[in-house]
């Protein structure tokens, strides 16, 4: 507004300055008029822009959670009491929430309104419900850079768009190339979980990569869903970002090791990185625990979809009482819990 109030304050003068006689003076005072007009015309452009952008980059902060239904059969005892669970978390579970997403929805919800009082009054309304934001939504690799340089309270979400690309290696491995990676040894031995054991202890069993092979594509199988654990990235293929990489505790106490950038005769080696697939079945459900090795632990969606659950505030309470009761009591965990969706080419 000031640059306008500026401009047409200048031309109401070089409009008063063309009453002189000197007709060279006229002739220049209306050369900087109409010189000023186009620069207004150019700074109303470029601010609707900025305003258009702006809008735009809002309306492409709301987040759209896919559809799923935990309505699947189950094939023994053990199956319906993990349905039961699920449908318990289900009750005490909303998908993330971000400022940047619910601000989104509020403009989205603005646009439909026809006055400005019914403009203001969904303002003060929906403003005093702003969350706190449930994750920390990524943009790019710059977006993980910066959050893994301060301090940070909830899980990072990198969603996977035509928009923000995967921040995965340049690959397209995905569950194909894992079963031929694998089905060269069809006899090596490979740990399930398998949710037809009645003694939840004893659900993890060992078994060969050929009864792997045979459970997919998931869609031929009738039989209970196994969730196949722990398989050992021996591809050589990273899948790490390297921007976790460089911020790992363990990467900087290797570099901290020698006090030198590398030298000839150089002795020193880095600690091997370890990698894990999880290849589950359609429908196959992990109940919810305590990860002891899994500190700062980064998971990236290769192929299918995963629904993801975790308490909504983390505290040292929360921890012990998910060590203690595991996933028993969902309902009763403070501040409920939070479930993102997760499709190929997600980080979280």
């Amino acid at each position: 507004m000031t640059n306008s109030d500026t401009g047409s304050s200048e031309d109401n003068v070089i409009s008063r300055g063309s009453y002189q006689t000197n007709p060279g003076r006229k002739r220049g005072a209306t050369g900087h008029g109409q010189r000023n007009s186009q620069k207004r015309r150019e700074i109303e452009t470029a601010s609707k822009q900025r305003a258009k952008d702006l809008k735009n980059s809002i309306l492409n902060s709301e987040i759209t959670w896919g559809d799923y239904n935990t309505n699947f059969p189950a094939h023994s005892a053990s199956e319906v009491e993990l349905h039961n669970f699920l449908r318990r978390i289900e009750k005490v579970s909303t998908f993330a929430k971000t400022r940047d997403d619910t601000s989104a929805r509020l403009l989205s919800r603005l646009r439909e309104r026809s006055s400005k009082l019914d403009i203001l009054t969904q303002l003060q309304s929906d403003l005093r419900a702003l969350p706190q934001d449930d994750v920390i939504l990524l943009t790019d690799e710059g977006s993980l850079w910066d959050a893994l340089n301060r301090p940070f309270q909830v899980p990072l979400l990198h969603r996977a768009t035509e928009n923000s690309p995967s921040l995965r290696p340049r690959t397209n491995f995905g569950t194909p190339d894992l079963l031929k990676h694998l089905a060269d040894h069809e006899e090596a031995s490979i740990s399930v979980y398998d949710y037809s054991i009645p003694d939840p202890t004893q659900r993890t069993r060992q078994t060969t990569v050929h009864e792997l092979l045979s459970c997919f594509p998931s869609e031929k199988a009738c039989c209970t869903a196994l969730n196949f654990l722990d398989i050992e990235n021996r591809t050589q293929i990273q899948f790490c970002p390297s921007p976790i990489i460089l911020q790992d505790i363990t990467t900087k106490l290797d570099a901290s090791k020698e006090h030198d950038k590398g030298k000839t005769g150089s002795k020193w080696k880095a600690e091997p990185r370890k990698e894990f697939f999880l290849l589950s079945m359609k429908n196959a459900i992990s109940t919810t625990h305590v990860d002891t090795g899994g500190t700062v632990t980064w998971v990236l969606i290769l192929t299918g979809r995963k629904i993801w659950y975790f308490p909504r505030h983390v505290s040292s309470r929360t921890v012990r009482w998910l060590a203690q009761a595991g996933s028993q009591t969902p309902e009763n965990y403070p501040s409920d819990w939070v479930k993102v969706e997760l499709r190929p080419g997600d980080l979280l």
